[in-house]
């Protein structure tokens, strides 16, 4: 009787050996999976990053461009010292080269 007992102890023992084994296999392939997951997030998130700072940089340099046109149209018609005709497209062109391109 005795050895039937340890027998069925032993095999009790090995199937709980090979259950903790299962289980932490089971617990190390989701920790992998939610770790892969984490870093697929973490690299969309950079990625959507990247592509808002790279349309506000194309926004700011466009913004520049059409502030330097009237910084130009400013000078170019002599509006430091307006003609009378001219005097409401010169407050136009001013109000246009001092904007911040930043906005």
């Amino acid at each position: 009787m005795y050895k039937e007992t340890n027998q069925y102890n032993s095999r009790n023992y090995n199937e709980r050996v090979e259950e903790r084994k299962v289980n932490c296999c089971k617990h190390l392939f989701y920790n992998a999976c939610f770790l892969i997951l984490l870093i697929l997030m973490i690299l969309l998130f950079y990625g959507f990053l990247s592509d808002v700072n790279l349309k506000y940089e194309q926004e700011m340099e466009t913004e520049r461009a059409r502030i330097n046109e009237c910084m130009k149209d400013y000078y170019a018609n002599n509006c430091a010292t307006p003609i009378p005709y001219v005097v409401e497209y010169c407050k136009e062109k001013e109000l246009c080269m001092n904007l911040d391109p930043k906005l």
